[in-house]
């Protein structure tokens, strides 16, 4: 299963099956150099930081200072 779910591209879901795999058999190549594929196409299509602030703009003026926070 994590086979032809790394083929047609749900990585996340290959992920998982791989370990699964991995857990009824530790010792099985195939899923070990899988998973490692896999991971790397996952670090490589995900942005870092998913989901978390990416944008603090700081606005200072004379007497008080502004702080915007906010996703890009």
């Amino acid at each position: 299963m994590g086979f032809v779910h790394a083929l047609i591209g749900n990585n996340e879901e290959a992920v998982d099956a791989f370990h699964k795999a991995l857990g009824i058999c530790r010792d099985d190549t195939f899923s070990t150099t899988m998973l490692s594929y896999v991971i790397e196409q996952l670090s490589e299509d995900t942005p870092p930081f998913q989901g978390i602030i990416s944008v603090i703009v700081f606005s200072l003026t004379e007497s008080s200072v502004v702080i915007r926070i906010g996703k890009m």
